[in-house]
């Protein structure tokens, strides 16, 4: 008998059964891993208080490591204070995660002149669903209260009182992110 009708019939066998099921699923998760799916932003530079920075960059750490935890595939770039990048090539590579992200997530704790603003810009006009969380909503620049006013569904503002509060509602919404892709 030829070979290859037995080579055909495995291929066969294995797209139909449950070698096919693992092929897919494997195709499927190389195509999930090769695509950021939340960028998280904070106005690093902008905040002069180096604790407080400190202390948003721990809870961004934080969060990211307990839902990777929970879900291992998720793809999560988040500003860090890197004071060894030369900013051309810092902004270079954060401009490049924001394209490749599915959601815009921008911790905006006070009103802050800030790189973070061309981002959320850049964010809103590749229509990135977006989270802002923001302490106050009157911080946040006139054009981005308007959209919401208008009920922009791709922008969610999210108040937060504190630094726990911060924790726990940027946890809550990377879950709901996370629930969306796996």
């Amino acid at each position: 008998m030829n070979p290859w009708l037995y080579i055909i019939g495995l291929v066969c066998t294995l797209f139909s059964g449950v070698g096919g099921q693992i092929l897919i699923e494997t195709i499927r998760r190389k195509r999930r891993a090769s695509k950021r799916h939340v960028f998280i932003s904070f106005p690093i530079k902008a905040i002069q208080d180096i604790e407080q920075r400190e202390r948003l960059q721990n809870i961004i750490n934080k969060v990211h490591s307990d839902i990777i935890d929970i879900y291992p595939d998720i793809s999560v770039f988040a500003s860090k204070d890197d004071k060894e990048d030369k900013e051309l090539i810092k902004q270079t590579d954060d401009f490049e995660a924001l394209k490749e992200s599915r959601e815009y997530f921008l911790i905006y704790p006070e009103k802050l002149a800030s790189s973070v603003l061309v981002e959320l810009g850049c964010a809103l006009c590749e229509k990135k669903p977006t989270t802002i969380f923001v302490k106050h909503q009157e911080d946040l620049p006139y054009l981005i209260t308007r959209r919401c006013e208008k009920r922009d569904k791709t922008i969610n503002i999210i108040r937060f009182t504190d630094e726990k509060c911060l924790m726990k509602k940027l946890k809550e919404q990377l879950m709901i992110s996370a629930k969306n892709y796996f």
